[in-house]
């Protein structure tokens, strides 16, 4: 009976170090951001693309909804498209844009 309650205790214990190892380590600290054609990289500035993806620095990497900071990003920068955000551990996220195409024109 003591092997068992002391095997539930180890077991508690591990649980609790590694999700506060977890959410020290995986933090967002830094954000890069490709250009997928090499001639964005005059029409978009990084600094301003990250300021308008207004990420959660300082987070837990597993909490972060990469699908707002999309949004963000493509309400704020027209025409610049977000491909994916990637996640690069431990800590860094990655945006990949491109420029939106134009379908049609009106003159």
């Amino acid at each position: 009976m003591t092997k068992k309650i002391l095997i539930a205790l180890f077991s508690i214990v591990f649980v609790i170090l590694f999700i506060v190892i977890m959410m020290t380590v995986f933090t967002l600290q830094s954000v890069n951001v490709f250009f997928v054609a090499p001639t964005l990289e005059h029409s978009f500035e990084e600094k301003k693309i990250i300021n308008d993806g207004d990420f959660a620095f300082g987070k837990s990497l597993f909490l972060q909804n990469k699908d707002d900071y999309i949004a963000r990003i493509e309400k704020n920068n027209p025409y610049a498209k977000v491909v994916q955000i990637e996640t690069k551990f431990p800590n860094r996220f990655v945006v990949y844009i491109e420029e939106r195409q134009v379908l049609y024109s009106l003159h």
